[in-house]
């Protein structure tokens, strides 16, 4: 049987990118979820479609993607963080890099990958809530200004432990993304996850088997409902 992976760098330029991609599209919608939650917009939007057009008359189209710098600019950052720690998790499970990991392990090594990256995420999200909250615009400079000017730096990480027991979530993620792709491939050689992208290679009486594209994306879909719930 042959293995065939991308390039580490590949895999975490891909990652990346798919980060932002994902971030751009559901972005507006995390705008909506925000106003929602926030009490001192109750009752200012009947419905989510009313949500977002009532942001894009007062606030112009840009209105939708206030805050959006932070999470960007820290997705190289995170996805880095994510990939290092999830392949450390796994390696202190694994006998030796050739083993093939339990959905288990998978797992656990995911949960860690999601408490190490709330390092990241705790202030990134601080600083985008923040900014998606204010009707009046706020540059992503201003508002780490006031929170360092009132509270200092822990005030960037306030909440921080809710934000790391919620990121245990991306166990649930690395789990059912593989655990389907398994499914819907006989002979895996190795794990798969959206992170990184791999392209798997199994020989299997001269035949090359590899999981659809249509199997890959259920897969992400699939796991996106697991950390969601």
């Amino acid at each position: 049987m042959t293995e065939v992976e991308l390039n580490p760098l590949l895999d975490f330029l891909a990652g990346t990118i798919s980060g932002i991609a994902g971030l751009v599209v559901g972005y507006p919608f995390d705008t909506v979820k925000v106003r929602f939650q926030n009490p001192e917009m109750t009752g200012k939007y009947r419905s989510t479609m009313h949500a977002l057009g009532t942001i894009i008359k007062e606030e112009r189209f840009i209105g939708l993607y206030k805050g959006i710098t932070s999470p960007v600019t820290t997705a190289a950052l995170m996805n880095g963080l994510v990939f290092a720690s999830y392949r450390f998790f796994m390696k202190i499970q694994l006998e030796n890099n050739s083993s093939i990991p339990t959905l288990t392990q998978i797992a656990l090594a995911g949960a860690g990958s999601g408490i190490i990256s709330s390092i990241v995420t705790t202030p990134t999200e601080l600083i985008k809530i923040r900014q998606q909250s204010l009707l009046v615009p706020s540059s992503t400079y201003e508002v780490i200004l006031d929170i360092l000017r009132k509270n200092g730096i822990r005030g960037l990480y306030r909440g921080m432990t809710a934000t790391a027991l919620r990121d245990l979530g991306y166990g649930s993620y690395f789990f059912a993304y593989e655990a389907t792709s398994r499914y819907f491939t006989p002979v895996p050689d190795s794990p798969l996850h959206p992170s990184e992208i791999q392209i798997l290679l199994s020989q299997v009486d001269g035949q090359v088997r590899t999981p659809s594209w249509a199997a890959m994306l259920l897969a992400g879909g699939v796991a996106g409902i697991g950390e969601s719930h």
